[in-house]
This record gives C-alpha cells, sequence and structure tokens, in this order.
C-alpha cells in the first residue's frame, strides 16, 4: 500500500503543477463583446469611455454595427460580425469559440492601423495619395475616347 499512496502521490502532484503551469500560461481571461467595441472604437481614434457610447461612436462613423449584448462573452462568430461591420473580411470555423484577450490584443495589432487609417468609412481610404478612381494611372487618361489611337 505505501508504494501506491507514493504513485497516488507523484500523480496528484504532476495533475496540480499542470494545471498551475496551464493557468499560468493560459491567455484565458474573459472578454465581453462591449469590451472588444470600446478597443475598436479607440483604434478608430473615437474618445469612448463605455461599450454604448463606442457602439454608437462607431455606428456615428458610418459603420452598421450589429446590435450586441455588451456583457456577454466575446466569440469569434461576435468578432467576425463586427469585423463585416468594419468592412474587414474575417472568417472562422468556430464561432462559438471564445475569443481571449490576447486572441483580441492580436486582432487589435494587426488590424489597429488598418482601422485607424480607414477615414470615410463608405470610401476608400485615400492615405497613400493614388487617385482611386485611375488607381495612379494618369497617363493617357486625356486622350479622347471617340477619336482613334
Amino acid at each position: 500500500m505505501p508504494r501506491f499512496a507514493k504513485v497516488f502521490a507523484t500523480i496528484l502532484f504532476a495533475v496540480v503543477v499542470a494545471i498551475l503551469a496551464g493557468n499560468a500560461f493560459a491567455d484565458g481571461s474573459e472578454v465581453t463583446t462591449g469590451q472588444f467595441l470600446v478597443a475598436v472604437a479607440k483604434a478608430h481614434k473615437l474618445d469612448v469611455s463605455d461599450p454604448a457610447n463606442a457602439a454608437d461612436a462607431l455606428r456615428a462613423a458610418g459603420y452598421a454595427i450589429p446590435k450586441v449584448a455588451f456583457d456577454k462573452p466575446l466569440t469569434e462568430g461576435a468578432v467576425v460580425s463586427i469585423a463585416a461591420a468594419l468592412r474587414l473580411n474575417l472568417t472562422t470555423q468556430t464561432p462559438e469559440a471564445a475569443f481571449t484577450q490576447t486572441q483580441m490584443n492580436v486582432f487589435l495589432q494587426s488590424f489597429g492601423k488598418e482601422m485607424a487609417t480607414q477615414g470615410d468609412p463608405g470610401g476608400i481610404s485615400n492615405s497613400n495619395g493614388v487617385d482611386p478612381e485611375t488607381k495612379g494611372m494618369k497617363k493617357g487618361h486625356d486622350k479622347s475616347k471617340s477619336e482613334p489611337l
């Protein structure tokens, strides 16, 4: 029996260490949909303090932010639908999966600059000096369309 107790204690110790190590390395701090909206609004350089203001400010800026429950845990599906309203083309294989704090940080780092420079949400950003009508191709646009080359 002492041998069994020793093996049991070793297994129990290993399980406790694994759980503690998992918690130490987990990014699993839960994020709410409201917290995500506030972070997105701030990435758009909007001065907001709470989720309702963030949603209203994004809607006023021309984005069709869907109606969401601000206190619900953020899911990948919610991120995809909010991103679609921001004109970002994202997909997910697991829409009901939780979206963690680390994932939110990576999202904001990946798309933060793009969101901050979007300017007019209905138009095309012209921050690089390229005319969206001609796509920067100016040569030959002054020729008559009715006269032959």
